[in-house]
């Protein structure tokens, strides 16, 4: 089945019974660690919940990005807080937080080349619905501008510096910048590859064929940046989905979650 849906609230969304990118990429490095956090689910980290109040900013300006969180008192919170606004589905929040999330998202805005991109003609937000080797899956794309042949994922990251070449000793060469590295660490050309694969099933009379991450800066003075996937890591990414989907309803099937292989390893030091 494959459909898109312009408007589906976020809960109702992860809520879904269909195999995501992030989910599948927890088969990596093995599907024993998949396991394990499929049994020990982490906690939202408070990096992320800013990159959510910053996505809300920037993609949906009619919505209040707050709804799921609660800002923390001040001077201190009473004992216990944090834990009962976790019991009732929220995600507790600092002010500075808040304020952090607003100066980036204004950046994002601001900026000449990304700000039209984010809130020019198209939607955002969009859920796509498809089938990958006969499975069910799913995304939730950032971004969709209009009459362009891309697809849009916002980013925020440490360190948005450029890529440079270095001249050495022997001979020059160009030192990626610290979001490619990001990139390859968490596996974001899987994300390029699904979601627009998804998308081309969904939309074939609109197809997308490249992938781009807008990303900004956790702290000031906020820079952004755009980045474009290559296409080779498109296709690989999506290869990457493939094989690890495969392993992982296997897995679900037999019940057994491997580890590293069980060999003897030689070393020398």
């Amino acid at each position: 089945m494959t459909r898109v849906v312009f408007d589906m609230p976020e809960k109702e969304y992860r809520a879904y019974p269909a195999y995501s990118y992030s989910q599948v990429k927890q088969m990596l490095p093995t599907a024993k660690d998949y396991k394990w956090l499929k049994d020990h689910p982490k906690p939202q980290s408070a990096e992320m919940a800013i990159g959510r109040v910053v996505n809300s900013l920037v993609l949906e300006p009619n919505k209040d990005p707050l709804e799921s969180f609660e800002v923390k008192p001040e001077p201190r919170a009473p004992k216990g807080w944090a834990e009962d606004v976790a019991s009732r589905g929220k995600f507790p929040i600092t002010q500075s937080d808040i304020d952090d999330a607003k100066a980036a998202a204004e950046a994002l805005r601001q900026d000449p080349f990304a700000g039209p991109i984010l809130t020019g003609e198209g939607g955002s937000e969009i859920s796509v619905f498809f089938e990958v080797d006969g499975h069910q899956c799913k995304g939730r794309i950032d971004r969709v501008p209009a009459g362009v042949d891309y697809l849009v994922d916002l980013k925020k990251t440490r360190d948005n510096s450029p890529g440079v070449f270095v001249d050495g000793k022997r001979d020059a060469f160009f030192l990626q910048s610290p979001f490619a590295k990001q990139a390859k660490q968490l596996h974001y050309h899987m994300q390029s590859g699904l979601y627009l694969y998804g998308w081309n099933q969904c939309m074939p009379d609109d197809p997308r064929t490249r992938w781009l991450n807008v990303t900004v800066d956790s702290d000031p003075p906020y820079h952004v940046r755009t980045f474009e996937m290559a296409q080779s890591s498109i296709q690989s990414g999506f290869e990457l989905f493939r094989k690890l989907l495969k392993q992982l309803v296997e897995c679900e099937v037999t019940n057994q979650w491997p580890g590293y292989p069980v060999e003897i390893e030689v070393i020398e030091v």
